[in-house]
């Protein structure tokens, strides 16, 4: 049975962010909590979210990623998918690993 994601409440993910991420980010976390809100003020569910880079180390999330990790349960949380495309094949071997089948990882340059 699929889950209906419009009748999730929105605060939901920001309880979770500020719990789970939030500390982990470092100076990094304000801007992805705006962004996060910014997104639950526009729609409730399904979202598509595209990624150019991808996570290239696990728990780095106050060095250079992790990003992918967020955007990834931030759309599993309300529905939707992750586009996430790098050039590097270990850092999207390490995204498929990380992540759920939500996330569409592409070996390529986003440029």
């Amino acid at each position: 049975m699929d889950l209906d994601y419009s009748t999730l409440d929105p605060k939901q993910f920001l309880i979770t962010f500020s719990t789970r991420y939030s500390d982990l980010l470092g100076k990094r976390a304000d801007t992805f909590k705006e962004m996060f809100l910014h997104l639950l003020k526009r729609r409730q569910h399904n979202f598509t979210i595209v990624e150019t880079g991808t996570v290239r180390m696990e728990h780095n999330f106050n060095g250079d990623g992790c990003s992918t990790v967020i955007f990834d349960h931030f759309i599993s949380t309300y529905g939707g998918t992750l586009h996430t495309v790098d050039i590097n094949p270990q850092s999207c071997a390490l995204a498929s690993r990380l992540t759920s089948p939500r996330t569409l990882v592409t070996i390529s340059d986003s440029v």
